[in-house]
């Protein structure tokens, strides 16, 4: 992972930063201080990597139901911190609304809080990122799998989707293979729902799933970079999920908006092979 930017910019961490040109697609303080000190069992704090039963299946059961899915829709917000130049440690945010159909459909809306609308297209031919404020988008062809375009919109257009992996059928194999520690914490209550309370960890960063009973989807996940500068947080809060959304192929194509300006990607150069760093 890269350095925590620093500076007044409201980037997001690596996990979500997302850009078109030099606009911002998500314009998606301090890690909060513990309101009272809360007894974590000991599995949870213990140095020695473990993988906890009841945390797996917990995370289990979540990664099966949304990789299993053909279809969803999800809305929300999104916060994450950015350290200052001066060590202080700010929160920016915005709303997101996702609306997913496997195999080659997907659209994203944000809405930054500190305003400019922005919206993601992809209806299976073309990968669209659209600056409602300024009325400006920018379009490439593509075609695929939602996860295959995701990570080339990541790797060589510089426009990543916070939390990408949620998107791919292998979700559950992904997230069990990146996963060093896990402990379950206990129950807890979000939005009135009773929850499974459950830590994660790698080598990258510590994250914090709380994921209901109900219906094994999660209503709030916090990603702390342990090793980053400030320990930076990206955060994002579940206000509703949808497994069976209208998702007719309207929802995914895009209509140029009256007088809206074309401009282009500026994409990045792709990483070298082992070939040509000999």
């Amino acid at each position: 992972m890269s350095q925590q930017p620093r500076g007044r910019r409201p980037d997001l961490p690596r996990v979500g930063r997302v850009s078109l040109m030099a606009l911002s697609l998500v314009a998606l303080a301090s890690p909060a201080n513990a309101e009272a000190e809360v007894a974590v069992p000991p599995s949870a704090t213990d140095s020695v990597a473990t993988r906890d039963e009841t945390a797996m299946a917990v995370v289990g059961s979540m990664t099966e139901r949304i990789a299993g899915a053909e279809r969803f829709a999800m809305h929300g917000e999104i916060t994450w911190d950015v350290v200052q130049e001066d060590g202080r440690t700010l929160e920016f945010g915005a709303t997101r609304k996702i609306v997913l159909r496997r195999p080659d459909r997907l659209r994203v809306d944000l809405q930054p809080r500190e305003g400019g609308a922005k919206r993601l297209l992809y209806d299976g031919s073309q990968l669209v990122l659209q600056d409602l404020e300024h009325n400006v988008y920018a379009t490439v062809a593509r075609s695929g799998p939602v996860d295959d375009v995701v990570e080339y919109a990541g790797a060589r257009l510089g426009v990543p989707v916070a939390l990408a992996d949620f998107l791919s059928p292998d979700l559950p194999k992904r997230l069990t293979e990146e996963i060093d520690d896990a402990a379950y914490v206990g129950e807890a209550t979000i939005d009135g729902e009773l929850c499974d309370h459950v830590s994660l960890r790698n080598e990258i960063a510590g994250m914090q799933l709380w994921i209901a009973r109900k219906d094994s989807l999660p209503r709030r996940i916090a990603i702390t970079y342990e090793h980053e500068e400030g320990q930076p947080q990206f955060r994002a809060h579940f206000a509703g999920w949808d497994l069976s959304p209208k998702a007719s192929d309207s929802v995914f194509t895009f209509e140029p908006p009256a007088g809206a300006e074309r401009i282009a990607f500026a994409p990045m150069p792709a990483a070298p092979s082992p070939e040509d760093e000999r």
